[in-house]
């Protein structure tokens, strides 16, 4: 059996400012993500359970947000898909659970 793949490439074209921002977003939502994932951690180290609740990430997010000056510079519903994502993610891989 013979098969074929066919590859399809796609370019955004744009302003130079927008693949910045876009850029920005991406680091953005990584670190959101890394200090999410290190705060959930440092929970479990501590208690040995985890609030991993989308309401738990929001709160924490907005206590973040207040510590850190330049995450007011990104809209909350673009930096929040970070945490959005790192909901979804499989913490077993992770805590002992």
């Amino acid at each position: 059996m013979i098969r074929s793949y066919i590859t399809i490439r796609y370019r955004l074209r744009g302003y130079k400012d927008m693949y910045l921002f876009l850029n920005q977003l991406a680091v953005t939502n990584r670190y959101l993500w890394n200090n999410c994932l290190a705060d959930l951690q440092k929970q479990y180290e501590e208690t040995k359970k985890t609030k991993h609740a989308f309401f738990d990430l929001c709160k924490w997010y907005t206590s973040h947000k207040k510590e850190v000056d330049w995450l007011k510079d990104y809209p909350v519903s673009l930096t929040r898909t970070g945490l959005q994502n790192s909901r979804k993610q499989d913490y077993r891989k992770f805590f002992l659970i």
